[in-house]
């Protein structure tokens, strides 16, 4: 079996592998099981042996392994929690309600920046909206900037803290957008307290 060597940075398309793993300061090489190729790696090079071509590195080489996104972790859960500030309660605006408190992230698909959760790894997701409403609240969940469930909520006219919720099983694929999207003034009376939570809650349930 032939190797040449090659001063070019490796690309995935070169080998025609699933995944590739090559770290030099460790001498360990891990490759898809489907070509059955295999790896030796030395103090400046990376010898990959195909029967046909080899690559020359010193640097790690980390690609993608198939069915899991990047920032999923070992177990694959993809989870999240995340609810209302104090300060955020009965926002004002019309679009996306921030929650910005994130009690877990498991896969780090939600981002309290911008209050949307992104899709890292293709699936069927449980979505759960819990709001606290102090006279009138509407919210929704939406998935790529349509609505998939809404709920209207009043505690009019005695005006009491109450809770309404809404859920639901969507199918996603991977770099899909969920939010909770809120309707403004005349229906914004959504709030959080120390006693009183606002929580979005996301669980990817599998394929």
């Amino acid at each position: 079996m032939s190797t040449q060597r090659q001063c070019t940075t490796p690309k995935i398309s070169d080998f025609g592998v699933n995944y590739l793993l090559v770290t030099t300061k460790h001498y360990s090489t891990r490759l898809s099981q489907q070509t059955g190729q295999e790896a030796e790696s030395s103090e400046a090079c990376i010898l990959l042996q195909d029967g046909s071509r080899g690559i020359t590195s010193s640097e790690v080489v980390v690609m993608d392994v198939p069915g899991r996104g990047d920032s999923i972790p070992p177990s694959g859960t993809v989870a999240f929690t995340a609810k209302l500030n104090i300060s955020d309660s009965y926002p004002c605006h019309t679009g996306v309600l921030k929650f910005a408190t994130v009690l877990l992230n498991e896969g780090g698909g939600y981002s309290p920046d911008t209050g949307i959760f992104t899709c890292p790894v293709d699936g069927l997701y449980h979505f759960t909206v819990h709001v606290s409403v102090y006279g009138r609240g509407q919210c929704a969940i939406y998935k790529n900037g349509e609505k998939v469930v809404s709920l209207y909520h009043t505690s009019l006219p005695d005006k009491c803290s109450q809770v309404a919720s809404i859920s639901a099983v969507v199918k996603l694929s991977e770099k899909d957008k969920v939010w909770v999207n809120i309707w403004g003034p005349g229906r914004n009376d959504i709030f959080a307290t120390e006693d009183n939570d606002t929580v979005f809650v996301g669980v990817r349930l599998g394929q």
